[in-house]
């Protein structure tokens, strides 16, 4: 049974900071959250971790956990938490989202007043875009992407729309797949931080060499990141990446990651499966759209 809390309004802090995990990553707690120590120790926001079971104490922050019932798909368990919060804005980070340089508390403020003067924001990217925008010196300026215009990155949002959006039995891939599609029926605008400006939450989140969680294994760029700061990891549990030639990125398939055949054979039965489950398929589109 989930004990509930009424989170942020103690401090009565205008951002909660949500940092979304799950059990199996449980080794990358320490080294997050000495890292947030490290580049933004005068954080002045409560910090909140969603897991499944397991505890966690941190000896150097105040870092409130809390857990959600085992089987709860990724949607559930970010709900449940998220309907708990009481500040207006959740900044949303997953748990290897290492941080890398000092937080730029300044231009987050300023990011902070911009949602403010414009209520009709529901989302804004913090993290730098892959695809720049050329034409404009605003702070923000607003993302509408074809695909994966809500994108699982460091986010800022406006708690209610975080709650309109999120769907229950979702997998955080098929949030990203299915949210954007969403949104545009939203009056909300989805807006992405201006790459002119300094960065806010500097990680690095490249799929090939970032210093991150990829499929279940660390990036090698992440030992050298933990290394530097002195950080010691079991590498054994969940194993290693020799290099990044060796990632494929998942398809999502049913809420499962799946990685697509290679060869005749392995192929053409793939996607006759795929083709068998069709009408399947559409019921589910149909049920995360809507």
């Amino acid at each position: 049974m989930e004990t509930k809390h009424n989170l942020g309004k103690e401090q009565q802090a205008d951002v909660t900071v949500l940092v979304s995990s799950c059990d199996k990553y449980a080794d990358a707690w320490d080294p997050f959250f000495r890292l947030i120590h490290l580049y933004w120790n005068n954080c002045p926001y409560p910090i909140v971790l969603n897991t499944e079971q397991k505890k966690y104490v941190c000896d150097y922050m105040n870092v409130q956990v809390i857990n959600s019932d085992l089987g709860l798909a990724w949607g559930q368990r970010l709900l449940n938490v998220v309907s708990q919060i009481q500040s207006e804005y959740v900044f949303l980070l997953l748990e290897d989202f290492f941080l890398d340089a000092p937080f730029n508390a300044e231009m987050f403020e300023k990011v902070l007043e911009y949602m403010n003067a414009h209520k009709n924001i529901g989302v804004t990217h913090i993290t730098q875009s892959h695809k720049p925008h050329e034409d404009t010196e605003d702070l923000l300026w607003e993302r509408n992407y074809e695909r994966l215009n809500i994108v699982v990155t460091a986010t800022l949002y406006r708690k209610d729309f975080l709650m309109k959006i999120l769907r229950s039995n979702e997998s955080p891939w098929e949030f990203e797949h299915y949210a954007g599609i969403r949104a545009r029926r939203m009056k909300e605008h989805i807006m992405q931080y201006n790459e002119k400006y300094p960065v806010i939450y500097s990680y690095n989140h490249s799929l090939f060499d970032g210093t991150a969680i990829t499929n279940g294994k660390w990036m090698k760029n992440t030992q050298y990141l933990f290394e530097k700061h002195g950080i010691k990891v079991d590498y054994n549990n969940l194993g290693v990446y020799p290099s990044s030639e060796h990632i494929e990125r998942p398809i999502v398939v049913n809420n499962k990651k799946m990685v697509k055949p290679s060869g005749l054979v392995e192929g053409s039965y793939y996607y006759w499966k795929r083709i068998k489950r069709l009408p399947a398929k559409i019921n589910e589109w149909w049920y995360h759209i809507r």
